[in-house]
């Protein structure tokens, strides 16, 4: 039967002039086995496309079998010239798999046709880190660059996606991690360096391939995170996505950049740091309890300071942040930042991840003896705005809650305060009372873990006009109150902001 349905492909005579060779060559090889497989291939050109292959695809169709060949007598003499094999020797079919590639792991995963292509460009290969990375690759997604300089360690194994585990303990991650992708069949080079380092180059473009459509940032570090937030939208192509987890992992913070980077990854997370003033739960997560970072013997005088979790949980989060990722270069993305946190159920089996968009930052650059950045998160201006319409021509302000980074000179001002009862107020002056403003500001930098503070005041001209001597001298009163903190002063008018500055000790 497998003659025949050779002869309807038109073959036929090919294939017994191949089984004729074979017997041949099995007689001059003197090789004695009454019974062994061989696998035969027909080969069609159809007059189009395969059905699955799509109309670019190949129009030769493989036709696969094993047969399994018997000879005619092994007892008996057989023929000087060749090997002889029973007509009834069996014949199976065989299915013709396709190898591993990006087409099919996307396909397996129900990705679309219209998957987005791009690098990722991965910061930081470890538990999480690596997770996102293998889902990814799975997923058919890269290629990947993995920027890491940390080695792996035999305690690593716990958490990580890394399997099997190498050999000798001290190669980097990055560098096995890629080992790891590459069976997955997609391109990933790693790159075993600080990258706090890396994006202090003058060249930072460099490091980020032009074609990257997402950066992944897992390290953990407000460090690399500051870093990052410094480097301007045109240096660093496409979306930043920032992953880490807290207090053991009872909860996950997911933050994805805006368009051009406004909001970017220091403004989402100041963000975060702002909601727990008023959500308890997120709050809780700022206060490191005794058994979350702890030191974890790991060898005869080692130690390693980490965060005590079970490897579940550690996916549990990673899945999800790897999602959001996918759902990116399925073109599932807004021009608004995203803030998603995750908590654990009650029965901690799964992960509710809760959303908060953030709109457009407001930004300000303002020259003193060093240039500072301003940014007003989208909650501020709001509040702000809703408090000058509810006076109209009347002049009025509050108190300015955020956080100062000093490496970055920069100002983010996450939230205001509203003026006190004692305050004063009229169509050309404001004057900032002082009842009951310790209170609340103590309030907001004990929910927020300490990461937000009083930054400065600010109050509106209805009128229009930029800072006047009288806003100056205020400032200038403000600095016996810092200590040398810098402090800054924000004026609201209909059309633009305006900012006045002191530098404090920095000046």
């Amino acid at each position: 039967s497998l003659l025949d349905s050779a002869r309807n492909h038109g073959c036929q005579d090919s294939l017994k002039d191949a089984f004729l060779n074979l017997g041949w060559a099995i007689k001059k090889a003197q090789w004695n086995r009454p019974l062994f497989p061989i696998v035969v291939i027909l080969c069609a050109r159809r007059p189009y496309p395969l059905i699955g292959e799509g109309h670019s695809g190949s129009s030769l169709e493989l036709i696969p079998y094993v047969v399994m060949c018997h000879v005619a007598d092994s007892q008996s003499c057989l023929p000087e010239t060749a090997i002889v094999f029973r007509e009834s020797s069996p014949v199976f079919p065989l299915g013709h798999r396709h190898p591993v590639n990006a087409k099919l792991l996307n396909r397996m995963s129900g990705g679309i046709d219209e998957m987005k292509k791009g690098a990722i460009v991965h910061i930081g290969c470890g538990s999480v880190g690596s997770k996102i990375a293998i889902h990814l690759a799975r997923s058919g997604l890269g290629p990947f660059k993995l920027i890491d300089e940390a080695a792996f360690s035999p305690h690593n194994v716990a958490r990580h996606a890394l399997i099997p585990v190498p050999e000798f303990p001290g190669q980097p991650k990055a560098f096995l991690l890629a080992d790891q992708i590459r069976m997955l069949r997609a391109d990933a080079e790693p790159c075993i360096a600080d990258i706090v380092a890396l994006c202090q180059h003058p060249d930072v473009e460099t490091v980020f391939p032009e074609d990257t459509r997402l950066i992944i940032e897992t390290t953990g570090s407000m460090a690399v995170r500051e870093m990052l937030a410094s480097i301007p939208p045109q240096k660093l192509p496409g979306r930043l996505l920032h992953g880490a987890l807290y207090r053991s992992g009872n909860i996950g913070l997911m933050a994805l950049e805006g368009h051009r980077r406004n909001p970017n990854v220091s403004d989402l997370v100041v963000r975060y740091r702002d909601l727990g003033v008023d959500h308890q739960e997120i709050a809780s997560s700022f206060h490191t309890s005794s058994d979350s970072i702890v030191r974890q013997d790991v060898g005869l005088g080692c130690g390693s300071h980490t965060m005590v979790m079970p490897d579940t949980r550690v996916s549990l989060y990673s899945a999800g942040m790897a999602e959001r990722a996918r759902q990116v270069f399925a073109g599932k993305i807004s021009q608004d930042g995203e803030l998603w946190v995750g908590t654990l159920d009650e029965n901690e089996l799964q992960v509710f991840w809760k959303r908060f968009e953030m709109g457009q930052t407001r930004v300000l650059n303002v020259e003193g003896k060093n240039a500072w950045e301003i940014r007003i998160l989208e909650q501020a201006v709001e509040q702000m705005t809703k408090e000058v319409e509810k006076y109209g021509e009347i002049e009025t302000g509050g108190v300015l809650i955020g956080r100062i980074s000093l490496s970055r000179r920069c100002f983010t001002i996450s939230r205001v305060i509203g003026a006190p009862p004692d305050s004063k107020r009229s169509q050309s002056l404001f004057v900032l009372g002082t009842q009951g403003l310790r209170m609340k500001v103590e309030e907001v930098q004990k929910k927020s873990g300490g990461f937000l503070n009083y930054v400065g005041t600010w109050h509106s001209h209805p009128k229009g006009g930029e800072s006047s001597a009288l806003d100056r001298r205020s400032l200038e009163r403000m600095k016996k109150h810092r200590f040398g903190a810098p402090a800054v002063g924000v004026i609201w008018t209909p059309s633009v902001y305006h900012a006045i500055l002191d530098e404090g000790k920095l000046s």
